[in-house]
C-alpha cells in the first residue's frame, strides 16, 4: 500500500519553520531558567542562598554558603565560607587558655565541584576527598572515601515535600552505615560529620525564607506593650564596687526605620560599696526612652559560625553561635572576644599574659541577646596586673513577656513608688543612731507614712500616720542592712541604716 504524497505550498512551509523556531526558543529559555534559577541541578549548596544546618534539633549549628567560584580545567569549583573552630586536642602552651584554628571549613567541606556527573568534596585542611556519583544506579556501589575505604550506593530516588514545594531526592547509604540525602534544588539535606560522628541536617534556607532562619537585629528587640524587664549589674575597680538594679516597663513603641525605640518607665536602685561596706544608696523613678540603633548592633545580623573579623590591639572575635536560653524560653545569639590573642596564619591563641601584646590591656568580653527578650548577659573584665583591675557583669534576672513571668522581680516596695514631682521640695529625713543596736529615731518635717524594709524588699514594720519625731524599737531585728521609706504629701524619701 502506497502512502499518498502531500504537497505543501511555500506559505505552509514558512509557517512550519516559524513554529519549529518558536519551540526551539521556548526549550532554550526553559533550560536557561532551569539552570539559573528554578533548578540548581544537584549542587550540594544553592549558590545563590545561605543554608542553615543543625545537629538534629531546631537550633542552627552553622550556616554555609558559596563564598566564591573559580573555573579550573573547565570545571566550576565552588569555595565555601570559612570560620574559626576551637581545637579540642591542641597542647596548650604557658599562659594560653585555648587555641582556635583559623580559616576552617564550616563542618562541611572547603570546596566542591562536579565532574563527569560526580560531586567531589575536598577539605584541604583535613586532607579528605569524597565523591558522590549522581548517575549511579540503585544498589550499585562506588567509592566514596578511598582513604578510609568507604563505599556508597544509591538506595532510593524519590520526590519529597520541602517547605511548600516538591523536590527530587537521592538517598545514599554508606558502607559504614552513614546516610547522605541530596535534593535537586535544596542541596544537601543530610550529611555525616565523620570527626564528631554526627549528622548535619538542613533546617532552613536564607533568602527564600524557608524553614528556620537566623534571627536578626529586629527580632531581638521586638517587645510588646506591657513587657517588663529587670537587670542586675555588678561592677568594680580597686576598692569601689557598684550594685545596680534596673526595672523597665514598655509603655509605647516609637520605632522608625532601622531605629527601634520604646517609651519606658525605669526604676533603679544603686548601691555603692566602699571597702566591702555600703557607702551610699541612690533611687530613681523616671519616664525615659529605650533606643536600639542597627549600626550599633551589626553583630546581631551575623550568621552562625561567622566571625566579626575585628582586629585591634590583638582583638579577634570568636564565631557567633546560637543557643536555647531556657530561663527565658528563647533562642539567643552570643559573641565574645579575648583581647590577648596571638594571631598567626593558621591558629589563634587566647593568652593571659599582658606582655604578649605591647601597649594593650588584657580584656575579655562576652554578650548574649535573646529573641523578643533583648539583652540577657554581659561579662567583661580588664586585667592590668595591678590592684585596680576592672570588672563588670550585667544579667537579665527577670522578665514578663506577653503576660508570662520568668525569674523573680525585686519587690515594688523596695523601689520608689512613683515618678518624683520636680515641683515638690525634697523631704528632709533624719535617721539616727546609725548603726543602731536597740532604738532608732526618725525625724521628718511633717506626719508621714513610714516603712522599714530589709535588703530583699520585705516590709518589716510600718506606721500609717507617724509623728514628725518617732522612736522605733529594732532590738529584735537581725543584724544587717535595712531601709527607711518615708512618704508624705511632698514626695518619697528613702534612707538606709545598719542594725548591729
Amino acid at each position: 500500500m502506497f502512502r499518498k504524497r502531500v504537497k505543501f505550498g511555500s506559505g505552509k512551509i514558512e509557517k512550519m519553520k516559524k513554529q519549529f523556531l518558536v519551540s526551539i526558543i521556548i526549550t532554550l529559555l526553559f533550560s536557561h531558567f532551569s539552570l539559573s534559577g528554578f533548578s540548581q541541578n544537584w549542587l550540594p549548596l544553592n549558590v545563590q542562598q545561605r543554608s542553615n544546618f543543625s545537629f538534629g534539633d531546631s537550633i542552627i549549628s552553622y550556616t554555609a554558603w558559596v563564598d566564591s567560584t573559580k573555573i579550573i580545567d573547565s570545571d566550576s569549583v565552588y569555595y565555601l565560607n570559612r570560620t574559626i573552630i576551637r581545637c579540642e586536642n591542641c597542647t596548650l602552651p604557658f599562659c594560653v587558655s585555648a587555641i582556635y584554628l583559623n580559616a576552617q571549613p564550616s563542618l562541611l567541606t572547603s570546596l566542591f565541584f562536579i565532574k563527569s556527573d560526580t560531586i567531589h568534596f575536598i577539605n584541604s585542611n583535613k586532607n579528605y576527598h569524597y565523591t558522590l556519583n549522581l548517575k549511579s544506579l540503585a544498589g550499585v556501589s562506588f567509592v566514596f572515601d578511598s582513604t578510609n575505604n568507604i563505599t556508597a550506593k544509591l538506595f532510593q530516588s524519590t520526590d519529597s515535600l520541602f517547605w511548600n514545594s516538591f523536590d527530587s531526592v537521592k538517598i545514599y547509604m554508606l558502607s559504614n552505615s552513614d546516610t547522605i540525602i541530596l535534593s535537586k534544588n535544596h542541596g544537601l539535606l543530610k550529611f555525616p560529620t565523620f570527626d564528631s560522628h554526627k549528622h548535619i541536617t538542613l533546617i532552613g534556607v536564607e533568602g527564600v525564607d524557608e524553614g528556620i532562619l537566623t534571627p536578626k537585629f529586629s527580632d531581638f528587640f521586638s517587645f510588646n506593650l506591657g513587657d517588663k524587664f529587670e537587670y542586675r549589674t555588678e561592677a568594680g575597680i580597686r576598692w569601689v564596687d557598684l550594685d545596680l538594679i534596673e526595672q523597665i516597663t514598655i509603655n509605647s513603641n516609637l520605632s522608625q526605620g532601622d531605629t527601634i525605640s520604646y517609651g519606658i518607665t525605669k526604676k533603679t536602685i544603686r548601691y555603692i560599696w566602699l571597702y566591702n561596706n555600703i557607702y551610699d544608696t541612690v533611687y530613681t523613678y523616671i519616664n525615659d526612652t529605650l533606643t536600639f540603633i542597627k549600626q550599633d548592633y551589626l553583630y546581631l545580623d551575623k550568621y552562625v559560625g561567622e566571625s566579626l573579623n575585628y582586629q585591634q590591639c590583638g582583638l579577634t572575635h570568636k564565631p557567633i553561635y546560637l543557643t536555647k536560653t531556657n530561663s527565658f524560653n528563647c533562642i539567643s545569639k552570643t559573641f565574645d572576644y579575648d583581647q590577648f590573642i596571638d594571631i598567626s596564619s593558621d591558629t589563634i591563641h587566647e593568652t593571659g599574659c599582658p606582655s604578649d601584646i605591647t601597649g594593650c590591656l588584657s580584656r575579655y568580653y562576652n554578650t548574649t541577646y535573646g529573641v523578643n527578650v533583648g539583652f540577657i548577659h554581659m561579662d567583661s573584665s580588664e586585667i592590668t596586673m595591678q590592684v585596680y583591675d576592672k570588672y563588670r557583669y550585667k544579667n537579665l534576672t527577670a522578665a514578663e513577656i506577653k503576660g508570662i513571668t520568668y525569674g523573680v522581680f525585686t519587690p515594688d516596695s523596695l523601689f520608689l513608688s512613683e515618678v518624683p514631682d520636680s515641683n515638690n521640695a525634697s523631704i528632709k529625713l533624719t535617721v539616727f543612731p546609725n548603726p543602731v543596736t536597740n532604738y532608732l529615731t526618725v525625724e521628718t518635717p511633717q506626719k508621714s507614712e513610714i516603712q522599714i524594709l530589709n535588703i530583699e524588699g520585705q516590709i518589716i514594720k510600718s506606721f500609717v500616720d507617724a509623728e514628725k519625731h518617732i522612736t522605733i524599737d529594732v532590738s529584735d531585728f537581725a543584724k544587717g542592712l535595712y531601709f527607711i521609706k518615708v512618704k508624705t504629701e511632698n514626695g518619697v524619701a528613702v534612707e538606709k541604716f545598719v542594725k548591729e
